[in-house]
């Protein structure tokens, strides 16, 4: 009966153990900036002034087309942008770094 009680307490808690830390990694902990896109602005040229030096500026698009549920790279003058910047989990630098 112990046994029946012990086993799956010992396994919840390895999962515990395991996946606990990827859990803080997630979006939330991602800082967020917005940005009024300007007249001539494009998602690159805007990327590329919040991509690190050495960053690859692809990636920095990717992120904010992610961040903001852009299905294309095409943004319109006025509209506000959330840009992912600081530190990205997975990554040494990041946007805005």
């Amino acid at each position: 009966m112990l046994r029946m009680v012990l086993v799956p307490v010992i396994v919840v808690g390895m999962a515990v153990l395991l996946l606990g830390p990827q859990a803080d990694a997630g979006p939330e902990s991602v800082a967020m900036v917005s940005h009024v896109v300007k007249a001539g602005e494009t998602l690159w040229s805007i990327a590329s002034t919040h991509t690190a030096p050495g960053d690859d500026v692809r990636r920095t698009v990717a992120l904010i087309r992610s961040a903001n549920g852009m299905p294309s790279g095409t943004v319109r003058a006025g509209a506000t942008i959330t840009i992912p910047v600081g530190e990205i989990p997975g990554r040494g630098r990041s946007a805005g770094s």
